[in-house]
């Protein structure tokens, strides 16, 4: 590059730019956009790992009402159609709440706001929270009435292998029945052909 001599005197000057380079802008935008998607997609996983443990828990948390609709003649498909249409009513509520959230928060930022991506988020909250609440679903499903009405531990007698079960602890039939004791409790002996252990 010659830059042409001035009238104040300066001569003509000959500069030489062995710095540069030609596509640096491009390869710093590429760059930029991989890292985004990478950190996207980690979002996404993190996301879907949090959402199944929820799922998980509130499915252990309401064992009683499943069991009771298992009892009333639920079919499995039923319930667990059930629990996926609620999962996908919380995933788009809470993909509408982002959405609304981003527009003013983009004017925060000073980012440009765009509606297509920010619609985007609707049905990828909800095909997120319905792919990963389908296990806990799917369980919640075959779950039996015996074993979601059965209570955790009562009187040394656990729920083992989700059926009910006599703990090593529990009396057998020929010893002398504890207080509170369930005399006409089923299966106090034919756990050990059902569980290996029992706790």
């Amino acid at each position: 590059m010659v830059l042409p001599p001035s009238a104040l005197g300066v001569p003509e000057l000959n500069l030489t730019e062995v710095w540069t380079a030609k596509g640096v802008a491009v390869a710093i935008v590429e760059a930029f956009d991989v890292k985004s998607m990478a950190l996207f997609l980690l979002i996404l996983a993190s996301s879907a790992l949090t959402v199944a443990v929820v799922a998980r828990a509130s499915v252990a948390a309401r064992r009683r009402e499943l069991g009771v609709l298992a009892a009333s003649g639920w079919p499995g498909r039923r319930i667990t159609g059930a629990l996926l249409t609620e999962a996908s009513l919380i995933g788009g509520a809470a993909g509408v709440l982002g959405a609304l959230v981003t527009w003013p928060l983009t004017g925060v930022l000073g980012v440009a706001f765009d509606p297509v991506r920010a619609a985007l988020a609707i049905p990828v909250a909800v095909v997120l929270t319905v792919l990963a609440s389908l296990a806990a679903a799917l369980s919640a499903g075959r779950l039996t009435p015996v074993a979601a009405l059965a209570p955790a531990v009562l009187g040394g007698v656990a729920r083992c292998c989700g059926s009910v079960a006599r703990c090593a602890s529990a009396p057998s039939r020929s010893d002398a029945a504890p207080a509170g004791w369930p005399p006409a409790w089923p299966g106090w002996r034919w756990a050990s052909a059902h569980c290996s252990s029992c706790s």
